[in-house]
């Protein structure tokens, strides 16, 4: 069963299941949702839909009964766009812990031999030695309270894994991308802004802190090691990431050489803007003092030793081999 199905991860491992021979369940709060992303990957029909919102009562004791024996549960749902989380702190806290806290209960007492994956992620490092790459043992202290609630999950993992022998595993996930991402996050913003530069179409041509860096990698190969995770004979934890960081700046630039559209960035004050060469048009305009968090951080960079050595895992697709995938997928919406 996969929770958040309608997601960029949900869909992804969907499709990677879809190929084994399983039975797929995907859970969504709403049979009215337009399921998109299944749909785009062409696995709709492959999977069987079930409604239930899992910040209600009972959601998951019926989800049970109407499966019946569940083997692996992957959890993707959550409130996953960390600027929303500063906005709604008390719904991204419940979102995000409660229905782990229901599902590890339900398995602990019902289903022993269920596997559990949580979906974790590099916010939860927060700014602790910022320029080191983490790994599984390095420090958390998440900056955002979508780190925090994501941080408790991570914690309930290990404690029921630790007390009860549940296998229950998570995935420390760094920044993953695809042409399945939604138009909030800055990677799919920037491809789908210089996409419609190119052809003079209403646009955002705003980002904030053009200086964060992250360590970004390709979504499908992420699915991979999830699923590697998730098929070893003891649960654990791992980081998964490229060992690599690029800034925003740097991601935009990567996506404008791609349609060789020459460029410089040229600093004003505190603000930036990103140029056209060729008729000195802004394609991007950055403000120091908006577009950024209230307790912004600055480099993730992650550390995925420990999975190359028992998954024999590796990302396969490069940075700018996903800013083609992702830019030629959108190129195709115009």
């Amino acid at each position: 069963m996969i929770t958040g199905a309608d997601g960029q991860d949900g869909a992804y491992m969907a499709q990677l299941l879809s190929t084994k021979k399983v039975k797929i369940f995907c859970a969504v709060r709403s049979l009215n949702s337009a399921f998109t992303r299944l749909s785009k990957l062409g696995i709709e029909n492959k999977v069987n839909i079930i409604e239930g919102n899992l910040l209600e009562k009972n959601t998951i004791d019926s989800i049970f009964k109407q499966i019946g024996k569940i083997d692996t549960i992957y959890n993707f749902a959550a409130i996953s766009f960390v600027p929303s989380s500063f906005n709604s702190p008390s719904l991204t806290f419940e979102t995000n812990t409660l229905p782990i806290i229901q599902f590890l209960e339900k398995i602990r007492l019902h289903s022993p031999n269920t596997k559990f994956y949580q979906a974790s992620t590099s916010e939860m490092y927060g700014n602790t030695n910022s320029s080191k790459s983490k790994n599984e043992n390095s420090t958390m202290n998440p900056v955002s309270p979508y780190g925090i609630s994501k941080l408790a999950s991570h914690n309930l993992i290990k404690v029921y894994r630790d007390s009860y022998k549940i296998f229950a595993c998570s995935g420390i996930l760094f920044n993953h991308e695809s042409p399945l991402r939604g138009d909030n996050f800055v990677t799919k913003k920037i491809v789908k802004s210089v996409v419609r530069y190119m052809y003079n179409l209403n646009r955002d041509d705003k980002l904030g802190n053009i200086f964060a860096k992250r360590d970004w990698g390709y979504a499908p190969d992420y699915m991979d090691a999830i699923y590697k995770i998730m098929n070893q004979k003891k649960p654990d934890d791992y980081v998964i990431a490229t060992g690599k960081t690029c800034s925003i700046k740097d991601f935009a630039s990567y996506c404008l050489r791609y349609l060789k559209i020459k460029h410089k960035w040229v600093k004003k004050n505190n603000n930036y803007q990103c140029i056209d060469l060729k008729n000195n048009k802004i394609i991007f305009y950055s403000n120091h003092y908006q577009n950024i968090r209230p307790n912004e951080l600055h480099t993730l960079i992650g550390n995925s030793y420990k999975a190359s050595k028992n998954l024999k895992w590796k990302p396969k697709t490069s940075l700018n081999d996903m800013i083609k995938i992702m830019i030629d997928e959108e190129l195709k919406s115009i």
